[in-house]
């Protein structure tokens, strides 16, 4: 049987932790909706939660709402199946593209009143 063939369910069992990545595909719903309350896009899959490092790609998705409207659509999705590597990688990375918005120097108010000597002299000194 395929990864493409497979249930949710099936999908979710066969894939749940694998060595090396896996691409297979699952039934989505994307709801979209764009009006005074909310503008949003979600897609929940079939039988299948997303993990660390996966990828999805929604096959054939809808790409416009008018104003005012909600619209809920039944779609494909492609999802790679991050490998260990991935699964392992994926929240380190994170930590560290996380820890470079810590990164915010303050430097203090520079104030001609304070030291009227250039800056030449204040080295010297």
């Amino acid at each position: 049987m395929t990864a493409a063939a497979m249930s949710g369910a099936d999908a979710r069992r066969s894939a749940s932790k694998p060595l090396f990545a896996r691409t297979f595909e699952v039934g989505c719903t994307v709801d979209l909706e764009q009006t005074n309350d909310s503008l949003h896009a979600y897609v929940e899959l079939d039988g299948y939660e997303v993990g660390p490092g996966d990828e999805v790609v929604v096959l054939e998705p809808p790409t416009h709402v008018p104003f005012g409207e909600r619209l809920t659509k039944r779609c494909r999705a492609r999802v790679t199946q991050a490998g260990l590597f991935g699964r392992l990688w994926t929240p380190v990375a994170a930590y560290f593209e996380l820890t470079e918005l810590y990164e915010v120097g303050f430097d203090p108010r520079q104030d001609d009143t304070q030291d009227p000597k250039p800056a030449d002299e204040r080295n010297a000194s």
